[in-house]
């Protein structure tokens, strides 16, 4: 067996690449670290299709497409390096890639098709440049990122684009859409005010809207009136949301929007934590909105 492996590492170009009029039809290697050669153009569907061997592959500069499957199930397949020349990202192109942990898409991607990255369970970081203005179905599905910006040049985007998703920040409508019920903690929507929202999205941007203003992210200031007047509305789930949300609860904080009752709850949660530093917070702010009565010895 070792003498095999090592006449097929000796093997040319010619036998691990299967190349025509520019096309990388197949791959034909044992894996590991593959740089694909110069003078492709195009990596076909199906090239490295279900290579668990692979780890790492360079493609270089010149390639402007990645077809569909092209790298289907290459469970292995750590990293990726795009040279900017690439345009297109076909349909599974990276689907089921569970050992790919981020992508950085070049500057000249315009397209990005079903199912792309579906089921890259690792994947936690997502960089989409505004050069796209095409997302298909599915495409990030049952990945993982924190946080993903949806860029304005995005005109036309699938279902279901992601999963669960803890923050997406996007400007126009039709991205909602894509957006999965319920799966959304932070949605940061920059494109206009809460009533463009749909109902069953408006308790994810409010709190998106929370997180953007202590991020500082003043794009959204313009809007500050109208997410605080249904805030005010849904005070309740918000004082809920407060629990276990530190971002929140500050800003309900300096908005003045805690009720007496939530107050001296969250004082007494600090309190029996030990937690001193927010135990004055709260101290400050019963003494502000409702006096000291109530406070006992409690004092600054």
């Amino acid at each position: 067996m070792s003498f095999w492996l090592e006449e097929r590492k000796n093997m040319g170009n010619q036998e691990e690449f299967v190349i025509e009029k520019g096309v990388l039809k197949k791959y034909r290697g044992l894996g590991g670290n593959v740089t694909i050669p110069e003078g492709v153009t195009s990596i076909g569907p199906g090239a490295f299709y279900m290579c668990w061997t692979l780890s790492r592959v360079t493609i270089p500069d010149g390639v402007t497409s990645i077809g569909a499957e092209a790298f289907y199930r290459c469970e292995r397949l750590g990293s990726v390096t795009m040279p900017d020349s690439v345009t297109s990202i076909g349909d599974s192109a990276f689907t089921g890639c569970n050992w790919l942990f981020s992508v950085r898409m070049p500057e000249k991607v315009t397209s990005i098709g079903n199912y792309a990255f579906r089921w890259c369970k690792n994947l936690t970081s997502v960089t989409i440049p505004e050069s796209v203005t095409n997302i298909g179905d599915e495409a990030f599905y049952g990945t993982h990122p924190t946080s993903v910006t949806i860029p304005e040049s995005v005109t036309d985007i699938g279902e279901s684009v992601f999963g669960a998703i803890q923050e997406v920040v996007c400007y126009k409508p039709c991205v909602i859409s894509c957006l999965v019920k319920g799966r959304v903690r932070n949605l940061i929507y920059l494109g206009g005010g809460l009533s463009e929202v749909p109902s069953y999205f408006k308790m994810a941007a409010a709190r998106g809207f929370i997180h953007a203003m202590e991020q500082g992210i003043k794009e959204i200031c313009r809007w500050k009136a109208e997410y605080l007047h249904f805030i005010k509305r849904k005070r309740k789930r918000f004082v809920v949301l407060a629990w276990k949300d530190r971002t929140v609860l500050m800003f309900m904080v300096r908005e003045g929007l805690l009720d007496k009752v939530s107050a001296m709850c969250f004082l007494k949660k600090f309190e029996d934590t030990d937690n001193m530093e927010m135990n004055a917070v709260f101290i400050q702010y019963y003494h502000e909105h409702f006096g000291t009565g109530g406070l006992g010895d409690l004092s600054l």
